[in-house]
Protein backbone atom coordinates (compact mmCIF):
# COMPACT_ATOMS: atom_id res chain seq x y z
CA UNK A 1 0.00 0.00 0.00
CA UNK A 2 0.80 3.99 -0.66
CA UNK A 3 0.80 4.85 3.31
CA UNK A 4 3.39 1.83 3.78
CA UNK A 5 5.71 3.10 1.03
CA UNK A 6 5.58 6.28 1.55
CA UNK A 7 6.41 5.66 4.81
CA UNK A 8 9.66 3.59 3.56
CA UNK A 9 10.77 6.55 1.37
CA UNK A 10 10.55 8.90 4.69
CA UNK A 11 12.21 6.83 6.73
CA UNK A 12 15.35 6.56 4.15
CA UNK A 13 15.41 10.19 3.62
CA UNK A 14 15.49 10.83 7.14
CA UNK A 15 18.48 8.12 7.40
CA UNK A 16 20.21 9.76 4.66
CA UNK A 17 19.88 12.85 5.85
CA UNK A 18 21.50 12.21 9.58
CA UNK A 19 24.66 10.53 8.10
CA UNK A 20 25.27 13.23 6.08
CA UNK A 21 24.93 15.62 9.54
CA UNK A 22 27.04 13.32 11.52
CA UNK A 23 29.59 12.71 8.33
CA UNK A 24 29.39 17.16 9.03
CA UNK A 25 29.80 17.05 12.47
CA UNK A 26 32.50 14.68 12.56
CA UNK A 27 34.47 16.57 9.79
CA UNK A 28 34.04 20.33 12.48
CA UNK A 29 34.87 18.16 15.42
CA UNK A 30 38.10 17.21 13.49
CA UNK A 31 38.93 20.46 12.25
CA UNK A 32 37.98 22.09 15.82
CA UNK A 33 40.20 18.53 17.46
CA UNK A 34 43.43 19.80 14.81
CA UNK A 35 43.06 23.22 15.57
CA UNK A 36 42.79 22.90 19.23
CA UNK A 37 45.77 20.96 19.34
CA UNK A 38 49.20 21.66 17.29
CA UNK A 39 51.42 18.36 17.65
CA UNK A 40 54.39 17.29 16.28
CA UNK A 41 54.06 15.13 13.47
CA UNK A 42 56.83 12.46 13.08
CA UNK A 43 58.51 12.71 9.73
CA UNK A 44 58.51 9.05 9.72
CA UNK A 45 54.74 8.30 10.17
CA UNK A 46 54.32 11.33 7.26
CA UNK A 47 56.31 8.92 4.75
CA UNK A 48 54.51 6.44 6.06
CA UNK A 49 51.33 7.74 5.25
CA UNK A 50 51.94 9.08 2.07
CA UNK A 51 53.10 5.48 1.04
CA UNK A 52 49.91 4.39 2.44
CA UNK A 53 47.88 6.60 0.11
CA UNK A 54 49.77 6.02 -2.89
CA UNK A 55 49.37 2.75 -2.73
CA UNK A 56 45.45 3.19 -2.11
CA UNK A 57 45.14 5.55 -5.09
CA UNK A 58 46.74 2.67 -7.21
CA UNK A 59 44.96 0.45 -5.85
CA UNK A 60 41.48 2.30 -6.73
CA UNK A 61 42.87 3.11 -10.65
CA UNK A 62 43.42 -0.79 -11.19
CA UNK A 63 40.31 -1.55 -10.19
CA UNK A 64 39.14 1.72 -12.15
CA UNK A 65 37.11 3.11 -9.15
CA UNK A 66 38.84 6.44 -9.40
CA UNK A 67 40.74 8.73 -11.66
CA UNK A 68 41.80 11.21 -8.89
CA UNK A 69 45.39 12.61 -9.46
CA UNK A 70 46.77 14.36 -6.64
CA UNK A 71 49.86 16.64 -6.56
CA UNK A 72 52.61 15.89 -4.52
CA UNK A 73 51.40 19.21 -2.43
CA UNK A 74 47.43 17.26 -2.15
CA UNK A 75 49.21 14.20 -1.11
CA UNK A 76 51.43 16.19 1.81
CA UNK A 77 48.68 17.95 3.02
CA UNK A 78 46.55 14.87 2.97
CA UNK A 79 49.20 12.34 5.01
CA UNK A 80 49.83 15.39 7.19
CA UNK A 81 46.00 15.92 8.37
CA UNK A 82 46.04 11.98 8.47
CA UNK A 83 48.82 11.10 10.64
CA UNK A 84 48.22 14.15 13.33
CA UNK A 85 43.97 13.36 13.14
CA UNK A 86 45.48 9.40 13.85
CA UNK A 87 47.71 10.89 16.52
CA UNK A 88 44.45 12.67 18.58
CA UNK A 89 41.69 10.10 18.14
CA UNK A 90 44.46 7.41 19.28
CA UNK A 91 44.45 10.25 22.86
CA UNK A 92 41.15 10.07 22.92
CA UNK A 93 40.90 6.14 22.57
CA UNK A 94 43.75 5.41 25.24
CA UNK A 95 42.39 8.37 27.17
CA UNK A 96 38.85 6.61 27.14
CA UNK A 97 39.34 2.90 26.81
CA UNK A 98 37.61 2.41 23.66
CA UNK A 99 37.89 -0.55 22.01
CA UNK A 100 36.31 -1.55 19.06
CA UNK A 101 32.41 -2.29 18.77
CA UNK A 102 32.45 -5.49 16.30
CA UNK A 103 28.64 -5.32 15.56
CA UNK A 104 29.25 -1.73 14.18
CA UNK A 105 31.98 -3.45 12.23
CA UNK A 106 29.45 -6.13 10.82
CA UNK A 107 26.96 -3.28 10.47
CA UNK A 108 28.99 -1.51 8.00
CA UNK A 109 30.19 -3.96 6.29
CA UNK A 110 26.82 -5.06 5.65
CA UNK A 111 26.00 -1.78 4.87
CA UNK A 112 28.33 -1.84 2.16
CA UNK A 113 28.08 -5.73 0.88
CA UNK A 114 24.05 -4.52 -0.03
CA UNK A 115 25.15 -2.85 -2.86
CA UNK A 116 27.01 -6.22 -4.40
CA UNK A 117 25.47 -9.05 -6.39
CA UNK A 118 26.91 -11.22 -4.17
CA UNK A 119 26.87 -9.53 -0.68
CA UNK A 120 27.79 -12.96 1.11
CA UNK A 121 31.07 -13.10 -0.75
CA UNK A 122 31.56 -9.71 -0.65
CA UNK A 123 31.08 -10.43 3.61
CA UNK A 124 33.35 -13.01 3.64
CA UNK A 125 36.00 -11.14 1.23
CA UNK A 126 36.20 -8.51 4.09
CA UNK A 127 36.81 -11.20 7.12
CA UNK A 128 39.56 -13.18 5.53
CA UNK A 129 41.49 -9.83 4.68
CA UNK A 130 43.08 -8.27 7.37
CA UNK A 131 43.89 -5.01 5.83
CA UNK A 132 40.50 -4.15 4.64
CA UNK A 133 39.02 -5.60 7.84
CA UNK A 134 41.25 -3.34 9.55
CA UNK A 135 40.37 -0.19 7.50
CA UNK A 136 36.47 -0.89 8.83
CA UNK A 137 37.63 -1.39 12.56
CA UNK A 138 39.84 2.47 12.33
CA UNK A 139 36.76 4.01 10.43
CA UNK A 140 34.16 2.22 13.29
CA UNK A 141 37.02 3.63 16.35
CA UNK A 142 36.97 6.63 14.65
CA UNK A 143 33.12 7.23 14.89
CA UNK A 144 33.65 6.21 18.25
CA UNK A 145 36.27 8.20 19.50
CA UNK A 146 34.08 11.33 17.57
CA UNK A 147 31.08 10.04 20.07
CA UNK A 148 32.76 10.36 23.18
CA UNK A 149 34.17 13.69 21.49
CA UNK A 150 30.84 14.93 21.01
CA UNK A 151 29.37 13.88 24.27
CA UNK A 152 32.08 15.69 25.95
CA UNK A 153 31.17 18.66 23.98
CA UNK A 154 27.49 18.72 24.59
CA UNK A 155 27.14 20.17 20.66
CA UNK A 156 23.95 21.94 20.41
CA UNK A 157 21.87 20.21 17.83
CA UNK A 158 19.33 22.25 15.91
CA UNK A 159 16.91 21.03 13.33
CA UNK A 160 18.17 21.36 9.70
CA UNK A 161 15.52 20.69 6.61
CA UNK A 162 16.26 17.72 4.76
CA UNK A 163 17.03 20.36 1.74
CA UNK A 164 19.66 22.13 3.72
CA UNK A 165 21.31 19.16 4.37
CA UNK A 166 21.48 17.51 1.06
CA UNK A 167 22.12 20.68 -0.88
CA UNK A 168 24.76 22.41 1.51
CA UNK A 169 26.49 24.53 -0.91
CA UNK A 170 23.28 26.64 -1.41
CA UNK A 171 23.57 28.90 1.91
CA UNK A 172 23.80 32.61 1.58
CA UNK A 173 26.54 32.77 4.77
CA UNK A 174 29.65 32.16 4.52
CA UNK A 175 30.46 31.92 8.30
Amino acid sequence: DMTGLSQKIKERMEKEANKILREETKEKILQILMEKNQIEKPQALLEQEKKAMLQEIEHKHKNNLAHEHLTEEDLKELSEKRVVLGLLINEVIKKHNISVNNQLVREVIGEQAVQYPDPKRFINHFYNNKDLLQGVERMVLLDQAVDVILQSMKVIEHAVPFKEVMNPKSETDNS
